[in-house]
């Protein structure tokens, strides 16, 4: 079974087919097989001309060789139908909005509110008009057919659309529009779509946007799906703002709908944050529109680009719980410089993050994630989709506090749920409706939420010990019996699962294939041990400028030789005196920084304070790092400052071990007789462990134990602890950037510190 992992493997600069290659293998021997081409800013080829599809057979070959799969990202950057500008060049086929309220009613235009955002459109791609959309896939789909179509169904699995929606060019007085709409109207009320819209007719909006919503799924979506399924490919990718009822309306009339024409629907990314009010309405949409090839979701995007190992995993089997079987990694670049347009946000899946290794395992569990994705489940109760009362308060104020309540609280109380569209005919299971003010309608009649519960309570599988529930446990109940439970935000400790025992550590994967067994409480005994450190590579550090910094600090605890790694298109100097970075390429840098910094000969930085100036500084492409042989902190001020120290070389457990790369820990320690294990509690990296040289395991998350050979037993052996961080310390204290930057947009979770060792070690006895 291939991994059901994807990278989104954005292609930036202009990379060789060495270079192509080099990034698949670091792909595949971290148990990554699938890619998806990902044409992305900080790519440097004229897209969609011959340099681009000559890199396109770069990814073929290698995959070819690598025994890889490989999908391919349907535009430039996102919204996807325009083919890089070249739809929305053509004047009629831009996309249009009519303005239906104000001195301006019925006026009809296609300028985007947008202008000036990220990527600056003027105008978007009609997703409404058939004819623009076959220009769309004879500009795209069809050129890398008539190229590689030998490879359709076999290397290349289908292609990924990306936040196609038609309510980008409207405004808070206008909504989409399309040729024929008035016609469509009058056919479907036998009314005046003018005057019912400068009437303000009651059913004007909720009519509309179903017309749109019509003609979005006739002319893109399912367009795209019956190109695809004639040329033996597959459709994915998710819509526009599908994480809420309201903006999913706005951008695609009818969601639902929409999404079920893909061959492969799919959501966006989860942000990291469980707790958040939108996460089960967006994996109940595409639950809703899965088939036979299951689902996707675009995951971890937002990052933060160190979210743990066991994190991911959790967010993986949530998906899975929900039909979703296909995970896109977002992103991996080829390099880095894509960061240079893209600032406020970051994750990384490629060999630069030192961690990479470890998803191997993550693949691992991935695939089991994907057998369960298989899996169907019985609703207690349907959900009526809130699409026409979402339409009819298109322009108004629509609290959607009540809708979120309700899907959360049913979740969090394990009664299971599935959505229903506008149309949908259940007849065996009870539907929840809704009021034009999202009040709970269970037939006919007006309830709260707690009488939701009342109506619909189960025996809860999981409970505190008490018999209570806690919020932040998930759990799916499958047909064949199978159960999932996942630790999402609740407190470590322990439960009862029907009565029995549990524990469920931070992040907890419970797959269920019968009864739970009954806790059993191992005989742990605690290891009094100190470690020798090793450090495996160089540290490496940010000097951090913030708007219109152009100095900062960088005060040593003693004389330290460092190396300066200086972007190549700014200019840096060291206590008033330029840095003369002449060294290119080089192997102490990862290669996705390699081509893009210059590095200087070995520079002594004395004890005490020195400057170091620089520009053009950016969050997640900083304008000069520090490297060398030392612990460091970074400090957001008025004039940033990064404090550099000797490295630790001693460590006991539960001490402060944060660093950046691949830390090895040995220590000398006798194995008692009985001690068939090693614990280490409270570790969270990417670990291997090794005993006397020999492997024992290594892990991505808890609990953290390892297998000790019979041979080891009541010996005298050398214990090695290795671990990986993540890429996220190099980038120093982003929080501090991202509050007081003036160019940032979005405030997403940032790195920190990697902690390296663990709170206890402790053998286990059998």
């Amino acid at each position: 079974m291939k991994s059901p992992l994807i990278t989104m493997s954005a292609v930036t600069g202009k990379p060789s087919r060495k270079e192509i290659f080099d990034y698949l293998k670091g792909l595949k021997d971290c148990g990554i097989d699938r890619a998806m081409i990902y044409p992305r800013s900080g790519c440097e080829l004229d897209y969609l001309e011959d340099e681009w599809f000559e890199v396109v057979g770069f990814f073929i070959d290698g995959a070819k060789e690598l025994d890889m799969l490989l999908w391919i990202y349907d535009d430039f950057n996102w919204p996807s139908g325009d083919a890089h500008g070249r739809v929305s060049k053509i004047p009629e086929y831009r996309l249009r909005a009519i303005c239906t309220k104000g001195e301006k009613c019925g006026e009809i235009n296609c300028y985007s509110k947008n202008k000036g955002s990220l990527f600056g459109e003027v105008y978007f791609p009609n997703l409404l008009d058939d004819k623009a959309m076959d220009y769309f896939i004879q500009c795209t789909h069809e050129q890398y057919y008539k190229r590689f179509g030998q490879y359709f169904g076999t290397i290349i699995k289908g292609f990924y659309t990306d936040e196609p929606g038609v309510g980008y060019c409207c405004t808070d007085e206008s909504m989409p529009y399309y040729e024929g709409m008035a016609e469509d109207y009058k056919a479907a009320c036998g009314r005046d779509f003018v005057e019912d819209m400068k009437a303000n007719h009651e059913d004007f909006y909720k009519i509309s946007l179903n017309l749109v919503g019509r003609q979005y799924r006739k002319t893109f979506a399912s367009k795209l799906a019956k190109w695809c399924e004639e040329h033996n490919v597959a459709l994915t990718g998710h819509l526009m703002e599908d994480t809420t009822p309201h903006g999913a309306t706005k951008q695609c009339g009818d969601a639902l709908k929409a999404l079920s024409a893909f061959t492969v629907p799919g959501i966006d990314e989860l942000r990291t944050k469980f707790e958040d009010l939108c996460i089960y309405n967006l994996l109940g949409t595409v639950q809703y529109a899965h088939g036979k090839n299951g689902a996707m979701a675009e995951l971890f995007a937002l990052g933060p680009c160190d979210l743990s190992f066991a994190n991911k995993r959790s967010i993986i089997f949530l998906c899975a719980c929900f039909g979703i079987n296909n995970y896109f990694l977002a992103t991996s670049p080829i390099d880095m410089r894509g960061n240079m347009h893209i600032t406020d946000y970051f994750n990384l899946f490629t060999p630069d993050s030192p961690d990479f290794r470890g998803t191997r395992l993550l693949s691992e569990q991935a695939k089991i994630a994907a057998l369960i994705a298989e899996k169907d489940f019985i609703p207690k109760v349907y959900i009526r989709y809130p699409t026409e009362i979402c339409a009819k308060h298109l322009h108004g104020n629509l609290n959607l506090m009540r809708f979120f309540k309700l899907v959360n609280y049913l979740t969090y109380n394990q009664i299971q749920w599935k959505y229903a569209d506008n149309i949908d005919v259940i007849s065996d299971v009870p539907v929840i409706e809704f009021t034009d003010e999202l009040e709970y309608l269970i037939d006919g009649k007006i309830a709260t939420l707690e009488q939701v519960l009342d109506l619909f309570r189960v025996t809860p599988v999981i409970t505190r010990p008490d018999g209570s529930i806690e919020e932040g446990i998930f759990v799916r109940e499958f047909c064949d019996g199978t159960i999932v439970i996942l630790n999402l935000y609740a407190p470590k400790g322990f439960y009862l699962v029907r009565g029995k025992k549990v524990y469920l550590d931070d992040n907890e994967v419970l797959v269920l294939n019968g009864e739970a067994e009954q806790f059993k409480e191992a005989s742990k005994t605690l290891c009094d041990v100190s470690f020798d450190v090793k450090y495996c590579n160089d540290n490496m550090i940010r000097t951090m400028y913030v708007n219109e910094q152009t100095k900062a600090e960088v005060e040593c605890e003693e004389d330290t030789d460092v190396t300066f790694a200086v972007r190549s298109d700014v200019k840096a100097s060291l206590c008033g005196k330029a840095l003369e970075c002449n060294i290119r390429n080089s192997e102490r840098l990862t290669s996705g920084f390699r081509k893009l910094y210059n590095l200087s000969d070995t520079v002594t930085l004395k004890k005490g304070i020195s400057a170091v100036e620089s520009e053009n500084d950016k969050k997640y492409l900083p304008s000069v790092f520090i490297m060398g042989d030392f612990s460091c902190e970074s400090f957001g001020a008025d004039i940033c400052k990064t404090v550099i120290k000797p490295r630790k070389h001693l460590y006991c457990p539960g001490d402060n071990l944060s660093d950046y790369g691949k830390v090895e820990l040995t220590a000398k320690l006798h194995i008692p007789n009985d001690a068939n294990a090693l614990e280490l509690e409270g570790a969270s990296l990417y670990t291997e462990v090794y005993i006397n040289g020999v492997f024992a395991g290594e892990s991505i998350y808890s609990p953290y134990v390892f297998r000790i050979d019979e041979k080891f037993r009541n010996e005298t052996v050398e214990l090695k602890i290795v671990q990986y961080s993540n890429i996220g310390p190099v980038f120093g204290d982003v929080d501090y950037y991202t509050e007081n930057s003036k160019t940032t947009n979005w405030k997403t979770p940032a790195p920190s510190a990697a902690k390296y060792g663990c709170e206890k070690v402790y053998f286990i006895a059998e």
